[in-house]
Order: C-alpha cells, then sequence, then structure tokens
C-alpha cells in the first residue's frame, strides 16, 4: 500500500481544492490561459486540471521558434475566434514578464465596416483589444512570486491616457453601429474596462508543507453554465505536500468587496453570499495498491535497448482511493445565512 502516486488520481485530489477556491482549469477565455474553478459548479474532473504551464511563454516559443505570428483561440464569450501575440517578453535568470495582446478577430469580422470594405475604422477601436501581462519571480530556493493581470478593453485605457478617441467616424452616431448583428458586445461594458488579476507568493521552506498567500481581485470561475465573476479576497493557507496517506490544509480567506454576491449554491437550493471571513480546514486518507506489475522485456538478442515506447516500461494494473472531508467555519460578523462559529462539513471521496 502507497499514497496515490498515479496522473490519473490527481483531478480527483482536485476537489478538495475547489474548496478553497483555488483550483484551476484551462480555459481559452483569460488571456492567461487558466480561470479558476467555481466551488459548486466544477465541470468533470478529466476536462478540468491545467497542464501547469504558463500560457504566454508558449505563445512566445512558437512566435521565436515556429514564425506563428499569432495564436488562434475560439472563445464564445468574444464571439469567436481571438489572435492572441505576445508583445513583450522580458526577464532573468529568476524572473521573467510577459506583455499577452488579443485581437478579438471574428468579431471584427462580422462588424458593418468590415462587411462595407472598411476593416480600418473597426480595427481601431480599442474594445476589440484586451491586454493580459504575467510575471514571475524567484527569490530563494523555496519562495516564489506569481501575479497576472487582464484588461479585457482597452477603450477605458486609451481614454484616461492621452484623451484619444475611436477612429470611426460613425462612433457619435447612435443610427450606426460596428458590433455583430444579433451579438451583444461584452467588450465594450465598462466590467471589462476594469482590470483583474490575482498575485500569489508561495513557499515550501518548512518541510514536507506549502504556504500561500494570494490576492485576488474579480477573477473568472468557470460553472457548468459558462463563465461568472468572482469577488476580490485574500487567503492564507497552509498545505502538506508530497506523497502521504493522509493530506490536509489550513487557510483563512477574508472577501474585500464592500458588499459580498450571491456566488455559491446554498445547501437548501439557491444562492447565497459566502461568509466575508472564515476558516477552512480540510483532510483527505488515500490508498494505492498494486495489483500486478508487469516485467521489463528483453532486447532480442544482439541488439541494444533503445529507441521510445508509448506504453509504460512496466505495464501494472493499480487501484487507489481518496476519502476526505472539508469543514467551513465563520469569523466575526458575517453574511446572512451564517452564524459566527458555526461550521459547516463536507465529505467527499472517489476510487
Amino acid at each position: 500500500m502507497s499514497p496515490l502516486s498515479q496522473r490519473a488520481m490527481e483531478p480527483t485530489k482536485a476537489a478538495f481544492g475547489k474548496a478553497f477556491w483555488d483550483q484551476e482549469a484551462e480555459s481559452a477565455a483569460a488571456l492567461d490561459g487558466h480561470v479558476r474553478v467555481h466551488q459548486s459548479h466544477a465541470p468533470p474532473f478529466s476536462l478540468a486540471m491545467p497542464s501547469g504551464l504558463a500560457r504566454s511563454q508558449q505563445l512566445y516559443m512558437m512566435q521565436r521558434f515556429l514564425n506563428i505570428p499569432a495564436t488562434p483561440s475560439y472563445v464564445k464569450a468574444e464571439d469567436g475566434m481571438v489572435l492572441d501575440r505576445v508583445i513583450a517578453n522580458v526577464g532573468g535568470r529568476t524572473w521573467w514578464h510577459t506583455l499577452t495582446l488579443r485581437l478579438r478577430a471574428q468579431r471584427a469580422w462580422n462588424s458593418q465596416s468590415f462587411n462595407e470594405g472598411r476593416p480600418h475604422r473597426i480595427l481601431g477601436d480599442p474594445s476589440l483589444y484586451a491586454l493580459g501581462g504575467r510575471f514571475r519571480a524567484g527569490f530563494s530556493r523555496h519562495t516564489v512570486l506569481k501575479a497576472f493581470g487582464e484588461l479585457g478593453s482597452l477603450k477605458g485605457l486609451l481614454g484616461r491616457f492621452g484623451g484619444l478617441r475611436r477612429s470611426d467616424p460613425n462612433a457619435s452616431n447612435p443610427n450606426v453601429t460596428n458590433a455583430p448583428q444579433g451579438v451583444t458586445n461584452v467588450a465594450t461594458t465598462a466590467g471589462d474596462e476594469i482590470p483583474r488579476g490575482r498575485v500569489t507568493l508561495r513557499s515550501t521552506a518548512i518541510p514536507y508543507h506549502v504556504f500561500t498567500a494570494d490576492w485576488s481581485r474579480r477573477e473568472r470561475f468557470q460553472t457548468s453554465d459558462g463563465y461568472e465573476q468572482g469577488a476580490s479576497h485574500v487567503t492564507l493557507s497552509l498545505a502538506s505536500r508530497g506523497p502521504q496517506h493522509v493530506n490536509y490544509r489550513v487557510g483563512v480567506r477574508q472577501w474585500l468587496d464592500e458588499t459580498v454576491p450571491p456566488f455559491e449554491l446554498a445547501p437548501e437550493g439557491g444562492r447565497r453570499a459566502p461568509p466575508r471571513r472564515e476558516f477552512v480546514a480540510g483532510a483527505s486518507a488515500e490508498k494505492q495498491l498494486t495489483l500486478w506489475r508487469g516485467e521489463v522485456r528483453p532486447p532480442p538478442e544482439g541488439k541494444r535497448p533503445g529507441g521510445y515506447a508509448a506504453l509504460p516500461v512496466k505495464p501494472c494494473v493499480t487501484i487507489g482511493g481518496i476519502l476526505g472531508a472539508i469543514c467551513r467555519v465563520p469569523m466575526g460578523n458575517s453574511e446572512p445565512g451564517w452564524k459566527s462559529g458555526e461550521g459547516e462539513w463536507r465529505q467527499g471521496c472517489s476510487g
């Protein structure tokens, strides 16, 4: 018997990460390539796990070594295909920073100006562009600072710095629009002109543990129906690290918005606001048993072993399972539906 170590079991462990509001999933909706998974509306585990790679670095490598000018992605909320390109990449041995620009290409293609053969007019609309940045710095062998930010529309930014106006002469004419017919132009709303982002300090200085300090502002959360904007919050947590039979995590979270929106599902149905300040603790027990392990096939006589094999060197049959519980306790004055000091328990298991 041993702790879970198979890659296939990692999505199961992610179920407990959702309770701390920091489980991530890959998504083209964000310039960074990752969004957080909503606590109550998680997509299937098999589709939720991120690769752990920085998307901006992937884009930069494709531009540099494959000479790809821009990488296409499909984002339903932005009317179809978008084009992403890294416009700045700087760094050193222990840090790097990238800036990524997004053009909502299909929205521009479906606009009135494009249909009339005047693409230069719509391409001058700053609401068609989004800007994202990502930063990473290592301070020691154990401590890393990561940050990213995103601005969904450059319209407000250009308006503040320089008083620039749209190049479209029909911008002030209410009877003429460049938006695609039948599609709501969500990028021009005031919400996309407000930046969103996250700053995370992560340290493994404590043996077999990882400490995380996290500040989040208006991040997207993935639900089964799409994406939902979350409230700003600060989180401190300490978790066990490495393959162990018993894993645990404790943390404190403070929601920063003046009014916390009804952001999670209530046990009795409907929506409710999370506690403004809460203590969260979780523990899980896991086991893995190998039923059968094959032997390494020797190479033919006279030939040296080598080459690449798609299958594992030693095939095996393994079963495993995980059982855990999470407790949330409101601290101090909280939102309606919560009582200070009264905990809420959730259990989960899988195999």
